[in-house]
């Protein structure tokens, strides 16, 4: 394998979109949001509405503009209705963040080595990881504003600016405006202020910016991208329709903050140091005895530091006082963030005293770290029942593998290839959990469901989810927009009923939640008929309950339609491991899906 291949862009992207596309299938990476983005397509396209955002209920939902809602649109167009089409437009372009990265590193430091670190700290930083496997409006937004952050670093800082620069930059800007909304405002005032500071020093007849013509076309062109939608929808349903824009994205973001401001606090200024490790504790071994290194690294890039992190501070000192505490509303920062900081440990390792030699070390010993939890993993599966042994094991081996791998691999690289390694094993250790043991530990029954109903119910059915409360309700809250993706828009759940574990007398009783009680439910044949009248009969019913057998009317023929095991960590999965019953206690933690079809 060539030693330069890790300081490759190309090698690096193609690593990136290749692992992410092995998992955009699976239902059980699905994120409660995307639920919003998928039902509201979904809509349009029946609909021909292409303007108009929905919920599922039929409702209006004018809270995000609509540009992410057309990329779920256009994949379900090319390629069908399934979870990759979904979700494919927002990994590419997530694979544009990685592009734009690695342009504003060679216009940070003309060094392809640190262009390609900078890729590889950010395709490996977990809010960036799960962002681009998601249908929703922020990894879109980050490509565009990745965009127009490649665009403001060539006006700020390169002395061969052009006109091009500037279309990248208000054509970003107006496409993230059209995305999500309003931090794309902030970034044009936030960078229409420290663009021409940073300018001034170059200066001269030679570095001057292109004439003013090509900037007012590239804003006139932005601008109109950005207020498309927002003129569209106010024509046609009015002032309403801003007013629920501006209260999802001010007015609303205020309500409550006293109960999120100490998490604020945690959150936000630590964000970007956590999400970036190890790459930061690498800059701080670096630098550890020996500051003025340190100085000297940051001085060397003064300028790109004023451009960085002044807009880092700022959205950290706006989020801070909002009422969400969610550190990925930070990515939109790190497409300079990250190349700034491969830029200083970089220079750390060549100029800090024992720099070098420390960081030599930390990318050789501590990249074996998967093979620990690798052969765990193969223990815990060599006593798991055989639902979960051959994932577990198959995961184990990979995890260890790649560590092994990553360990040679390094052993033939010089210091920057190898912090780049170290990048590129994290990204594929974590995708390859979630291929393997991830869906091994949290299954979705949504695909198996649909398979059941594509082969005993006709399509557009009449289905009801029948919900015990104390299971999984996050499950149960996004099954039915997760159904109607996996089956091709088939099938709706929606029509719901929800009953608690109770005694035959408060079993019917719906309103507010009642105390769970493990007890299974018994229900006379009188009661069955009356909640079964009240409910009104289905083709088809799914029924999220240990006691479907004793709730089912009669005329309906059950099988089963997978499970759900309720959320794992380490203390489970070793009293999994010790249990002397292993099968009794994954009961203990598991959820079964039936299907009770109507016979024919």
């Amino acid at each position: 394998m060539p030693k330069n291949l890790p300081l490759h862009p190309v090698f690096l992207i193609a690593v990136f979109l290749i692992a992410s596309a092995a998992i955009l299938h699976l239902d059980s990476r699905h994120h409660p949001d995307e639920t919003f983005y998928s039902e509201a397509a979904l809509i349009m396209e029946r609909s021909g509405d292409y303007i108009t955002p929905r919920y599922a209920s039929g409702d209006l939902r004018f809270q995000k503009p609509v540009l992410a809602y057309w990329t779920v649109i256009a994949g379900h167009k090319l390629l069908g209705i399934h979870y990759f089409s979904t979700r494919l437009g927002f990994l590419l372009a997530s694979g544009l963040v990685l592009v734009m990265t690695y342009q504003i590193g060679m216009v940070i430091a003309a060094r392809r080595d640190v262009a390609c670190l900078g890729v590889a700290m950010l395709m490996c930083n977990l809010d960036f990881m799960n962002t681009s496997i998601r249908s929703t409006a922020d990894a879109l937004q980050l490509g565009f504003i990745a965009l127009a952050l490649y665009g403001l670093a060539r006006l700020a800082l390169s002395e061969r600016a052009h006109a091009g620069d500037a279309a990248c930059w208000y054509l970003g800007l107006g496409l993230a405006v059209a995305t999500k909304g309003f931090l794309a405002v902030l970034l044009l005032v936030y960078g229409s202020i420290v663009w021409p500071l940073l300018r001034r020093r170059l200066e001269t007849p030679a570095t001057r910016l292109p004439g003013g013509r090509w900037h007012v076309v590239a804003a006139i062109g932005g601008l109109a991208v950005a207020l498309g939608w927002y003129i569209a929808v106010y024509v046609r349903w009015g002032q309403t329709a801003l007013d629920v824009f501006f209260g999802d994205q001010v007015g609303n973001r205020l309500d409550g903050l006293a109960d999120h401001i100490l998490d604020n606090i945690i959150t936000y200024p630590t964000g970007p140091f956590v999400y970036f490790m190890p790459f930061t504790a690498a800059i701080l071994i670096a630098s550890w005895g020996n500051m003025k290194a340190l100085k000297e690294a940051l001085h060397r890039r003064r300028w790109a530091c004023w451009l960085t992190l002044p807009w880092l501070g700022l959205l950290i000192a706006i989020f801070m006082f909002g009422n969400i505490s969610r550190s990925r509303y930070l990515i939109i920062a790190y497409p300079l963030l990250a190349p700034l900081l491969a830029d200083i440990l970089l220079r750390l390792a060549t100029r800090a005293h024992h720099g070098g030699s420390r960081l030599q070390w930390w990318t050789s010993w501590p990249v074996l770290a998967p093979v620990l939890p690798g052969l765990a993993f193969i223990l815990i599966g060599l006593r798991a029942p055989d639902t979960l042994r051959s994932g577990l094991i198959v995961g184990g081996l990979l995890l260890s593998a790649l560590g092994i791998g990553a360990y040679l691999w390094n052993r033939r690289l010089e210091l920057p290839g190898r912090l780049v390694v170290v990048g590129v094993l994290i990204l594929v250790a974590y995708r390859g959990y979630d291929l393997t043991i991830g869906r091994t530990l949290n299954p979705s029954p949504v695909p198996g469901i649909a398979d059941l109903l594509a082969a005993s119910v006709p399509a557009d059915a009449d289905l009801l989810m029948f919900v015990e409360r104390r299971h999984a309700p996050g499950v149960h809250k996004t099954l039915p927009a997760r159904l109607r993706i996996v089956s091709g828009d088939r099938y709706d759940a929606r029509r719901e009923w929800s009953i608690d574990p109770l005694p035959a007398s408060a079993a019917t009783d719906l309103p507010g939640e009642q105390p769970n009680d493990p007890a299974a439910p018994t229900f006379s044949a009188e009661e069955l008929n009356t909640m079964w009248t009240a409910i009104g009969h289905a083709d088809a019913i799914l029924l999220a309950t240990e006691y479907a057998d004793g709730l089912v009317p009669p005329g309906y023929t059950c099988q089963p339609a997978g499970v759900y095991y309720l959320g794992w960590k380490p203390k489970h999965l070793l009293r999994l491991a010790t249990s002397p019953d292993p099968d009794a206690y994954l009961a203990t933690r598991r959820t079964p899906y039936t299907l009770a079809t109507r016979n024919q």
